[in-house]
């Protein structure tokens, strides 16, 4: 057998150009220029890189190929000269770009890949007219993504030699990636037009299977002479994905699987593309066993004329698929040309399933009775399960081991990885006894799963019984609001709990039955357990009538389990003891009144207070009083106490009585004509605020400065008030509802700024208020007006809704500001006439309002204005 590793021309430095390799040098054409003569026409390739003895040299003349004799040795590390003989020149026809090009096969078919075209002018036959064009390939390359499933368009140029009624008959020669060629597409026209072009569209599909390689498009003309012209010829490089050969086909493979047991398997090769007479089609298939043992099968098949187009079948034997049961097995197919071009088609993994008829063992649980009973209390720490050796047992497989309870909590997996030294050895894994424990009283399923590879493998289940087969005594019940043996009905307002303890070891299903069983009163509850409560501490809860019936008796208090497994337990008995009487009752509860026992009367309710009685160990025949102590003392009417808490008024006028002393209240209960007083309410009962809260009219006469509001004159009479807080909870705040009529300081001194009605308020520290309204009459605003003639503050003074004030009432504001006066310190008019003037022109008296000073002065002068309101 001959191994050889080098290609030919070396290793493709591109690996963007698979079919082309680089390494090769361009061929030179001999005669050099345009060729005019089919004769004497040879291609010289340089030496390659690995030229060896035996190599097969391959010439394509505008893709007609033509073979050079393999090479000898005398020929290595020197130029090949190639032939072309003169029939290839005239066929391949006459161009303007002739593509030349070589590819090598060594003597194991290692290929060269092509070398890099040379483009020769051939004028040497009889192609009259010119090569078709094809509008879609510029620069002679047509690109398949571009055309996105368009046909190509091919165009017979207008020319003096074709007439109507000429036969253009068109060719598209095809040649693959690989330089096979395919069949030839052609089709033929009538000249219907003169002097136009003639179209033929060429289907995209033409092109799929020669994409990376080559088409040549050219057409003969034939005359009604009978006389036939020939075109020169176009070749384009077509670029796109080249196509692949499908995967091989196996029938009876589901889901990546074969069936080891099945007879007479086929195997399927589909139809590709370069199909043709004289192909080798190899099958292979190689597969390995389940011990690692290899298993092959190789077929091959020639292909005649009838195959194309067709399926290729190869029948396996069935003991090449038997002997890889629990394997795996890949398979593909080689298609060899004539020419010795070479391909492979993907290769088909399949896995081959065991040999059902030999079935895994079910795995082995140790301290399983015969009867499939496993006992939690035979197991103290964990479970063990163990895997015996199994028939296809090898190194690298994964055996997970599957224990699956009830409930994702009583489920548990692994797995271990078989190595060298657990191979055909029994594998145990080990169960945590929490899941042997959470599956108490179920069923549970065990088994094994063996992943060789991508395949896995189930093995039969085991079903098993978690069960105890001899049950702990059940513990002895407690109360819950006992001490000990002995309960208070004081302590058991909302009832008796009875608890029994986990470790009665209670599971899912199954009946508890308890009994409360008294001389004045009995009950029974019954309960079945829930997938919450298993295991847990179990409590049931007894009336407080229960307990109050049975005060200063003896109670008996038991249970009974009926287990799911059909054990039924009896516990031992609890005796009981209920005192009688009532113990130390907490004090009432009074509405509004805090943990500091501060009473504020204006909180109360008109109805009066609402308090609230509740105390444990009530009974249902308890007389229940509320008892009011303070500036007089009251007593409610008796209730009768019904489990609930009780409610009771206190009439407000009993807590205003006692405004700024002291209280306290409690509660009376009667049991069997036996009284008890509870714990007193200690209370402090608040002082009302007062604040004198009748009307007030402020009349006094004041001019004030609305511009400056904080400049204040001195208050003459009946211009304030001041009522002052009392009581309630100190300190205090005033506040006034319209500040532009009345202001009030923190002392409760109200002020007049304007006519009107306000609301005096006084707040205390707890939000109490009072309140008196406020009128006020007297106030006179002063406005500056500005300056100007008399005529004109009298319009200012208008425009204001006010008037000039005379001058007695300048006087008048004279004196409550004097030299604090803040409009200017000028002369102001008056509207008092000093004396009458000719023509209207009047005299005025102004006044100064910071000096005092009075004159007089003519009406059309200017002098500052102050209007009053």
């Amino acid at each position: 057998m001959v191994v050889k590793l080098e290609i030919p021309g070396g290793r493709d430095p591109d690996p963007a150009t698979p079919y082309e390799n680089e390494k090769l040098k361009i061929p030179t054409v001999t005669p050099s220029g345009v060729i005019t003569s089919p004769e004497g026409v040879s291609v010289t390739l340089d030496a390659y890189e690995n030229m060896t003895a035996g190599d097969s040299i391959f010439i394509y003349w505008h893709g007609i190929r033509v073979e050079h004799p393999p090479l000898t040795g005398e020929q290595l590390g020197k130029p090949v000269v190639v032939s072309i003989e003169k029939q290839i020149v005239i066929e391949a026809g006459d161009s303007e770009n002739i593509v030349v090009r070589y590819e090598i096969r060594d003597v194991v078919n290692n290929w060269s890949r092509f070398s890099l075209p040379a483009y020769v002018a051939v004028e040497a036959g009889n192609s009259s007219l010119p090569a078709p064009i094809a509008p879609q390939a510029p620069n002679m390359e047509l690109d398949l993504d571009n055309l996105a499933g368009a046909d190509v368009q091919a165009l017979v140029l207008s020319n003096p030699d074709i007439c109507t009624g000429d036969i253009i008959n068109f060719v598209m020669e095809r040649n693959t990636a690989e330089g096979i060629q395919l069949e030839s597409f052609a089709a033929s026209k009538v000249v219907q037009i003169p002097g136009s072009f003639v179209e033929f569209l060429i289907p995209n599909e033409q092109f799929h299977p020669i994409a990376q390689g080559r088409a040549r498009l050219k057409y003969t003309v034939i005359k009604s002479s009978g006389d036939t012209l020939r075109s020169k010829s176009l070749t384009l490089a077509v670029l796109g994905q080249p196509q692949q050969l499908s995967l091989p086909h196996v029938q009876g493979a589901i889901n990546g699987i074969l069936n080891p047991e099945m007879h007479n398997v086929i195997t399927q090769v589909p139809p590709y593309y370069f199909m043709a007479d004289g192909n080798d089609v190899s099958l292979v298939w190689i597969g390995k066993s389940a011990t690692g043992e290899t298993v092959m099968h190789q077929e091959i098949k020639n292909l005649n004329a009838d195959d194309i187009g067709k399926v290729i079948e190869f029948l396996i034997p069935d003991e090449k698929l038997s002997a890889l049961a629990g394997g795996s097995l890949d398979v593909y197919y080689t298609v060899t040309t004539y020419a010795r071009a070479f391909f492979k088609s993907p290769v088909l993994r399949l896995l081959v399933d065991v040999d059902s008829s030999i079935a895994l063992a079910s795995p082995v649980v140790d301290q399983l009775s015969a009867d499939g009973i496993l006992d939690p209390a035979d197991i103290k720490l964990e479970a063990i399960v163990r895997v015996l050796p199994y028939r296809t047992m090898a190194e690298g497989d994964k055996v997970t081991i599957y224990w699956e309870g009830g409930n994702a909590e009583g489920s548990y997996g692994t797995y271990t990885v078989i190595n060298t030294g657990t191979v055909n050895r029994e594998t145990v894994f080990r169960i945590p006894k929490s899941y042997v424990d959470a599956n108490l009283n179920g069923l549970v399923q065990v088994w094994y799963a063996v992943q060789q590879g991508d395949r896995i493998t189930e093995s039969d289940k085991l079903t098993i019984a978690i069960r105890e087969t001899a049950a702990m005594p059940l513990p002895t019940p407690t109360i819950k609001e006992a001490t000990g043996s002995t309960l208070d009905p004081i302590n058991a307002s909302a009832g008796a709990t009875v608890v029994i303890e986990a470790t009665a070891n209670l599971k899912t299903g199954d009946q508890v039955i308890v009994q409360w069983q008294g001389p004045k009163g009995s009950d029974t509850k019954e309960k079945t357990l829930t997938s919450a409560e298993a295991g847990q501490a179990l409590e049931v809860l007894f009336a407080a009538v229960l307990v109050t019936a049975n005060a200063g008796q003896t109670v008996s208090v038991s249970y009974v389990v009926n287990r799911t497994n059909g054990l039924v337990q009896v516990s031992d008995t609890l005796a009981l003891q209920v005192v009688s009487g009532l113990a130390e009752l907490p004090a009432p509860r009074m509405d509004t009144v805090g943990a500091d026992g501060v009473v504020t009367p204006s909180l109360i309710p008109g109805y009066g207070a609402t308090v609230r009685v509740s105390y444990p160990g009530v009974g249902a025949q308890d007389s229940v009083v509320v008892n009011w102590r303070g500036a007089s003392s009251h007593d409610t009417a008796a209730q009768v106490a019904g489990g609930g808490e009780l409610q009771f008024n206190v009439p407000k006028a009993l807590i205003s009585a006692t405004a700024g002393r002291s209280a306290t209240v409690t509660y009376t209960v009667t049991r069997a004509g036996e009284p008890t007083v509870s714990t007193a309410l200690q209370l402090s009962v608040r002082q009302e605020l007062v604040l004198d809260t009748s009307p007030v009219t402020l009349a006094g006469k004041i001019y004030l400065l609305p511009g400056s509001p904080d400049l204040l004159p001195n208050f003459p009479a009946d211009t304030t008030v001041q009522r002052q807080a009392s009581g309630g909870h100190a300190p205090y705040r005033y506040a006034s509802s319209n500040p532009l009529v009345v202001s009030v300081d923190g002392n409760g001194l109200a002020s007049v700024r304007g006519k009107g009605t306000a609301t005096i308020t006084a707040t205390d520290a707890l939000g109490a208020t009072k309140s008196y309204p406020v009128t006020v009459t007297g106030v006179i605003h002063c406005i500056g007006v500005g300056s100007g003639s008399f005529s004109q503050i009298s319009k200012a003074s208008a425009n204001n809704g006010a008037r000039i004030p005379t001058i007695h009432e300048l006087v008048e504001i004279y004196a409550l500001y004097g030299n604090r006066w803040p409009m200017g310190n000028g002369n102001y008019w008056s509207s008092t006439v000093s004396s009458a003037g000719i023509g209207g022109w009047n005299w005025y008296y102004v006044k100064n309002m910071v000096s005092g000073g009075n004159f007089k002065l003519k009406s059309h002068n200017s002098s500052l204005g102050v209007c009053i309101k």
